[in-house]
């Protein structure tokens, strides 16, 4: 958990890397693309929105 603070926070890496590490790569359905999992980051949709 310390690490997953750290890193959306901006805090775990240095430079330009984290919007590439935070974007969704290979969506989950192709009728929502905003869903799915990157490199360092699951989306998906609950009854809170998105998490």
């Amino acid at each position: 958990m310390r690490w997953a603070k750290l890193l959306y926070e901006g805090e775990a890496i240095e430079g330009d890397d984290l919007p590439q590490l935070l974007e969704v790569g290979f969506p989950a359905d192709s009728t929502k693309p905003h869903l799915g999992y990157g490199l360092a980051v699951s989306v998906a949709e609950s009854e809170h929105g998105l998490t």
